[in-house]
């Protein structure tokens, strides 16, 4: 079985109406939601292009209903996230 690694990296996420001592939970909360859905997604045409390589220079995620919880609303930023990604590389995630 052959291993194929993927990085993302994310400069900036930018997130208004949060109280800063809530970003390490959101951060690890979207870090999280992203591993698991680019491991479940791999075989997909979309991600599996991703491994060709390639930037987005910058991405707008679709808009997401937030709870005021940090590890939910993470989760829900991380999904989108991913739905946006996959989109710019042709698929439908």
């Amino acid at each position: 079985m052959s291993v194929t690694l993927v990085r993302v990296h994310i400069d900036e996420l930018v997130l208004h109406g949060f109280d800063a001592g809530s970003r390490h939970a959101i951060a690890d909360a979207v870090q999280a939601e992203l591993q698991q859905r680019f491991a479940a997604s791999w075989s997909s045409t979309a991600t599996a292009s991703m491994a060709q390589g390639g930037a987005i220079e910058r991405l707008a995620a679709p808009t997401v209903t937030l709870s005021s919880h940090a590890r939910r609303d993470g989760k829900a930023i991380g999904a989108a996230i991913h739905r946006s990604v996959t989109s710019v590389h042709g698929g439908r995630s």
